[in-house]
């Protein structure tokens, strides 16, 4: 691999893993930053004003992203969720404190990293059945990874307006 990463302790992986599991990476770096550089103060936030009645809290929005990440490797490990989506699809209400919605984040990661492990050649492009109908494994693990980035997107707001200046992307980890 040509991306100056040191893969030598993984086994090969097809394009397809790969392709994933580096989406992942930047995600997880992304997300988890995000989340830690919010104080557990503005987790209970929204954007001010009228017009953001009713929208998620930062907290939501990292609890939602979890459980919607949650749910989609399932999907794509043909394995059963283990968690159901919870009033707004934010999960499980119980996960309420900053700590308790990382940790959930993290396990989240994990489970989608996992999935995309999962990819050979063989499968993935099988279909698998989903809420909006049939779709290969590659497109639900592509509709995973971008609905994160979305809600990354609305995280950045929410911690400007909290005073809070996103962490700015910065090399991937050694592997």
């Amino acid at each position: 691999m040509s991306d100056g990463l040191d893969y030598s302790g993984l086994p090969a992986l097809n394009p397809a893993a790969h392709l994933f599991v580096a989406q992942l990476d930047q995600l997880e770096r992304d997300l988890t930053r995000l989340a830690e550089a919010m104080p557990a103060e503005g987790y209970d936030n929204r954007p001010p004003g009228e017009a953001a009645a009713g929208m998620r809290t930062f907290a939501e929005q990292v609890r939602h992203v979890a459980t919607l990440m949650r749910i989609t490797a399932a999907i794509v490990a043909g394995q059963q969720s283990p968690v159901a989506p919870g009033a707004g699809n934010n999960g499980p209400s119980e996960i309420d404190s900053k700590t308790a919605i990382l940790e959930n984040l993290r396990l989240a990661l994990g489970e989608a990293r996992a999935a995309a492990l999962s990819f050979d050649v063989e499968n993935q492009f099988q279909v698998v059945r989903t809420v909006f109908g049939g779709q290969t494994r590659a497109e639900v693990m592509t509709a995973l990874v971008a609905h994160s980035y979305d809600h990354y997107g609305q995280m950045v707001v929410y911690a400007r307006l909290y005073g809070v200046t996103p962490p700015a992307p910065g090399p991937l980890p050694a592997r």
